[in-house]
């Protein structure tokens, strides 16, 4: 991990000043690593979800089974809460699933949406496709009456497509990263669980400003990445 990060101190030298000494630049040394990891590392680092299957993968990788494993408990506690229908609290229907996401701040309810919250239809999307690929969706959608249940599993993967969606703008941080935090915004949030009653991982949802990782765990989720991306079948 040292020696890859030092090659890409300098490469960042190199790019700048050729082989000329850095004080000759006139861009300091964290001015050169700094630009080289935003525009030329970590935004390619990330794969671009172009697709609602893509989007299965990416939320079925270690990583964002173990943001699932952490708040797994209360994010159960918070299906249960809502699940009102059935009373086996074993599914959550569609306009429950919406209200969750209301109730939280995170639905414009009115509109299509402003740009800090979702619309009712990207919420909708992230319900259907945690059960149903593509070419299924468009008969769902076609049905007089569809299915309007997840049970819990299919719950949390639409969770994370909400996610995926509301940070989509965020070219840096991680899929793991960003399920975390909105997990963290349902639990301790309007939607969520009575203090008492927070889960392992529950904390305060950071501030908007305070949501950029650190360089080095970044670059170690994208090395992590790339080993098991290098690792034969």
């Amino acid at each position: 991990m040292w020696e890859f990060m030092e090659g890409l101190v300098r490469l960042s030298v190199l790019k700048k000043k050729g082989t000329k000494d850095a004080r000759d630049a006139g861009m300091t040394l964290p001015d050169c690593v700094e630009e080289m990891m935003h525009e030329h590392v970590l935004k390619y680092g990330k794969e671009q979800l172009s697709s609602h299957s893509e989007a299965r993968v990416a939320l079925g990788s270690l990583p964002c089974r173990r943001v699932m494993q952490l708040h797994r408990t209360a994010m159960r506690k918070v299906f249960e809460l809502h699940a009102k229908v059935d009373k086996s609290k074993e599914t959550i229907e569609l306009s429950e699933f919406m209200g969750l996401f209301q109730l939280g701040g995170l639905v414009d309810s009115s509109s299509s949406g402003d740009g800090s919250t979702l619309s009712r239809k990207e919420v909708e999307n992230a319900f259907i496709f945690a059960q149903l690929d593509e070419e299924m969706a468009a008969l769902w959608r076609a049905t007089v009456n569809p299915c309007t249940t997840l049970i819990f599993p299919e719950f949390f993967e639409a969770v994370g497509r909400i996610a995926l969606k509301k940070f989509q703008s965020d070219g840096i941080s991680s899929v793991d990263r960003k399920l975390h935090e909105m997990c963290q915004l349902i639990i301790a949030g309007p939607a969520g669980l009575p203090h008492n009653e927070h889960g392992i991982g529950a904390l305060r949802p950071t501030s908007r400003s305070g949501r950029r990782a650190p360089l080095m765990p970044q670059m170690k989720s994208m090395m992590t990445g790339l080993k098991e991306h290098a690792r034969p079948a």
